[in-house]
């Protein structure tokens, strides 16, 4: 492609570009570069300018770093595998202005917007192929990534795989192929989620207030997948993947029996730990000399847990909860003079 052709379609991109306070004398010579090489190398499926507060305006092929102070992006993308020209320009290249959180507004464009026509097009199979992998592997990195700031798991689903019946879907080996890379994503998810639970064990200078909490999140995290795991899209997508006879499904099928059992031992140790929440609320308001009359009350709850509980009843874990009582016990040098 000649120099002057790609400056002109470079002009064009740049034109279209609508952040608040991008000026001409914004564009550095690496950002244009950058742009330059999207317009000529077609297995660029995207490109993403936006204003960095504290490195200026910034165009690169992946999104700001969750946590990047950010006030202004725009995403530019291609038709997959096309030749960007002045002619093709319209048809090849779409663009969005993202206002508010950029992050979050990018995955609802990507997810409903983009996805859905990316996978209803007749573009080129093999040009198609490529570039929804890479899309997919995008989306679901950033989906994961956004929901993980706020404490959530949440599975992408690639809309793809509900576009034709699961058996004429499981004969696609590239589709099949990126469904199951979505499989493995998932089942990464998961394990990292389950991987939580042993978090607990090597916390230092946890109560049982602070565990009971625990629990109750944990238990909250895990219900979550739980339902996603039973959406008819997830339960779709297992199937096309069992027609196709898919080496990774018998994990995943492991993971998510797990999840359930984690599920109900969560459950459990939340409903024999609540019984201590009450006392050791009341034991960190209480004056040293007033403790020993609710202590007899926590012992009581403790051999309850001990006696009843399914995963509270090793000696380990009750004499784990007798220190952490132990522990979180205030003994003010004033009162003790007293």
């Amino acid at each position: 492609m000649e120099e002057d052709h790609i400056n002109s379609i470079r002009q064009m991109l740049i034109s279209c570009v609508s952040i608040s306070g991008v000026t001409e004398d914004s564009w550095t010579e690496d950002n244009m570069k950058t742009l330059d090489q999207f317009v000529v190398d077609t297995s660029i499926p995207c490109v993403v300018v936006f204003m960095h507060r504290s490195n200026g305006l910034q165009v690169d092929y992946k999104t700001p770093l969750p946590g990047e102070v950010v006030e202004g992006l725009c995403y530019i993308s291609r038709v997959p595998g096309a030749i960007i020209t002045e002619e093709t320009f319209d048809a090849a290249v779409q663009f969005d202005t993202v206002r508010g959180e950029p992050l979050q507004r990018l995955l609802q464009d990507m997810t409903c917007l983009h996805a859905p026509q990316v996978a209803l097009s007749t573009y080129k199979k093999t040009n198609k192929d490529e570039y929804t992998k890479d899309m997919h592997w995008f989306i679901a990195g950033l989906t994961d990534d956004l929901y993980k700031k706020a404490g959530n798991t949440v599975l992408y689903i690639p809309v793809e795989a509900l576009q034709r019946s699961a058996e004429e879907t499981s004969k696609d080996k590239k589709l099949v192929q990126r469904l199951e890379t979505i499989m493995i994503h998932w089942s990464d998810q998961i394990k990292e989620l389950l991987n939580v639970q042993e978090t607990m064990d090597t916390k230092d200078n946890c109560g049982p207030l602070q565990e009971i909490a625990f629990w109750k999140s944990l238990f909250t995290k895990l219900s979550e997948i739980s339902k996603q795991l039973q959406k008819t899209e997830i339960q779709d997508i297992q199937k096309i993947l069992q027609l196709a006879k898919s080496l990774y499904l018998k994990r995943f099928h492991e993971l998510a029996t797990e999840i359930q059992e984690c599920s109900l031992q969560a459950e459990s140790n939340l409903t024999f730990l609540s019984l201590l929440k009450n006392p050791c609320e009341e034991l960190s308001q209480l004056k040293p000399r007033q403790i020993a009359s609710k202590l007899r009350h926590i012992v009581v709850a403790i051999r309850t847990i001990w006696n009843n509980s399914p995963h509270y009843n090793s000696s380990e874990r009750i004499t784990g909860l007798f220190c952490q009582v132990h522990g979180h016990v205030s003994f003010p040098p004033c009162e003790l003079g007293g």
